[in-house]
C-alpha cells in the first residue's frame, strides 16, 4: 500500500512539476499582457504556493538530515559519491518536495480563484 502511494506521489510530483514550471511563468506573462488582475493574482498565488509547498516539505522532512538543499539535489542523482542509502533518501526528499510544491500551487491557485470570484460576484451584486 505504501509503495503504491509513493508511485502516485512520484508521478504527481514529476508530471505536475513538468507542467507547472513552464506553465506558471507563461500564465503570468499572458496575464500581464492581457492586463487581467484576476489571472495575475492566480499566477502569483500559484508561484508562491509552489515555493511554499516545497519549502514546507523540506522543513518537515529534513529534521534529521544533515545535507544542504544543493547537496541533497546532487546526492539524489549520484550514488557513486554519496552511497546508495543516501541517494535513495535524497531522492525521496526531492520527490516529496515536488509533490508538496504541486499541491501547494494547486491549493493556492484554487483558493485565490475562489476568492477573486467571490469578490467579483459580491461587487456585481451590490452594483
Amino acid at each position: 500500500m505504501a509503495t503504491s502511494f509513493a508511485v502516485v506521489a512520484y508521478m504527481i510530483g514529476l508530471f505536475g512539476t513538468l507542467v507547472l514550471v513552464p506553465g506558471i511563468p507563461c500564465y503570468l506573462l499572458a496575464a500581464l499582457i492581457r492586463r487581467r488582475r484576476t489571472s495575475l493574482f492566480i499566477a502569483v498565488a500559484m508561484l508562491c504556493g509552489y515555493v511554499g509547498g516545497a519549502t514546507l516539505v523540506w522543513n518537515l522532512l529534513t529534521s534529521d538530515w544533515s545535507l544542504s538543499l544543493s547537496t541533497t539535489f546532487a546526492a539524489s542523482v549520484n550514488a557513486a559519491k554519496y552511497g546508495h542509502p543516501t541517494e535513495h533518501y535524497a531522492q525521496g526528499i526531492v520527490i516529496g518536495m515536488a509533490f508538496g510544491a504541486v499541491l501547494g500551487a494547486i491549493a493556492a491557485g484554487a483558493v485565490t480563484g475562489l476568492l477573486c470570484r467571490r469578490k467579483a460576484v459580491n461587487a456585481h451584486a451590490s452594483a
